[in-house]
């Protein structure tokens, strides 16, 4: 039997589920209204 790493009540992982994509837009459109640059970045290596 797998052992339990870590206990989330499930209204909590609901509750993140839900926020953490409107988190993301709010930070989209912040940066949007700031004129900042987002940079995505990754190893073209494949490591």
């Amino acid at each position: 039997m797998p052992q339990m790493m870590i206990s989330i009540p499930v209204t909590a992982g609901v509750v993140i589920a839900v926020l953490a994509p409107v988190l993301a837009a709010v930070g989209a459109i912040s940066a949007l209204v700031t004129e900042c640059t987002i940079v995505v970045e990754w190893d073209a290596e494949g490591d």
